[in-house]
């Protein structure tokens, strides 16, 4: 009797203790995390789990993961008055294959994109075609890139963009 009730201990053990894997089995260990709240607004971040991979598809992207590595970095702006003009958003930031550019242009101008490598050599000139305009880098090497948006007669904003 003594045999049986072990053996059925450990086949119950054993199955309980599969179907916890199971349950847990998307979950994380977070080193670190905070939210921050500001003027500006409010970010989470978790340090541990991170993803590169972006899948694009015709109506949009998803990227893996639990939280997603996001760095903005704007290096310089128009002044405060002409900034009201412009609504510009650079994502996904990092990213392995592109980035979209989005703009809200409410002087309706024509407006251009210039991709320079770390070393400030240009590598990519082109005009922004729409109100979202797609740059491939999937040809670029893993490095960090800089996106400068501008108008006919001056700089609107230079983004830092991190390929992976």
């Amino acid at each position: 009797m003594n045999k049986l009730y072990f053996k059925i201990l450990v086949l119950v053990l054993l199955i309980n203790s599969s179907l916890i894997l199971c349950i847990y089995a998307q979950e994380t260990v977070a080193t670190a995390g905070a939210d921050i709240s500001g003027t500006d607004g409010t970010i989470s971040f978790t340090v541990g789990q991170i993803a590169n991979k972006t899948i694009i598809g015709s109506n949009g992207y998803i990227s893996e993961g639990v939280h997603q590595p996001i760095e903005i970095s704007t290096i310089s702006k128009l002044t405060k008055e002409d900034k009201s003009d412009y609504e510009i958003n650079v994502y996904p930031n990092p990213t392995n294959e592109f980035v979209f550019v989005k703009i809200n242009n409410k002087k309706s101008e024509q407006l251009n994109y210039q991709l320079f490598d770390i070393n400030n050599k240009l590598i990519e000139s082109n005009n922004v075609s729409d109100i979202e305009t797609k740059i491939s880098l999937i040809e670029r090497k893993a490095s960090t890139y800089f996106l400068k948006i501008s108008n006919q007669a001056n700089e609107i904003q230079t983004f830092k963009i991190i390929k992976n």
